[in-house]
């Protein structure tokens, strides 16, 4: 099992960052690495999707459910079908004094490969961690560059 936490700071506010996962579609047009996202079934405040992505020329893919705590700035997400034993984890969408936002991230995944894992923990890890601190990066160039504008990506929830 690896866990991961990473940080960044966003020049919007939290709500209008929130958005963003009303339409998580929105990141194709950044994060490169994700090849493939779908949404299964929106019903409120929870978004069914399938996620293929792309590290180092590895193919990973999984369904998620994300469960958006939208008055407290919260998206708890987990994988409910994929390769992987286990994954899941929490977007903390925060404000910060100087009117900008902390998208704060914790992920846990098992790989579920007990005895390989020795063997490939370092190269999994490091395929992890580039992963997420691209969806990150595609996080903060959206909403920057495209989030000010309702018309990109963003509904009213």
């Amino acid at each position: 099992m690896y866990e991961i936490t990473l940080r960044e700071y966003i020049d919007i506010e939290p709500k209008q960052l929130l958005r963003i996962w009303f339409k998580p579609e929105c990141l194709l047009r950044e994060a490169k690495k994700i090849k493939r996202l779908k949404i299964i079934k929106r019903d409120k405040n929870i978004i069914f999707s399938f996620w293929e992505v792309e590290v180092d020329n590895v193919c990973f893919n999984w369904r998620q459910i994300d469960e958006l705590d939208i008055q407290r700035g919260i998206v708890n997400f987990k994988m409910y079908g994929g390769e992987f034993k286990d994954y899941k984890g929490i977007w903390y969408i925060l404000p910060t004094n100087n009117n900008k936002t902390l998208l704060y991230l914790t992920v846990t995944i098992d790989w579920g490969i007990p005895v390989l894992e020795p063997y490939v923990k370092k190269v999994l890890e490091r395929k992890t961690r580039l992963l997420f601190r691209g969806f990150l990066k595609s996080i903060k160039v959206v909403a920057e560059n495209y989030g000010k504008e309702s018309r990109y990506c963003y509904t009213s929830y």
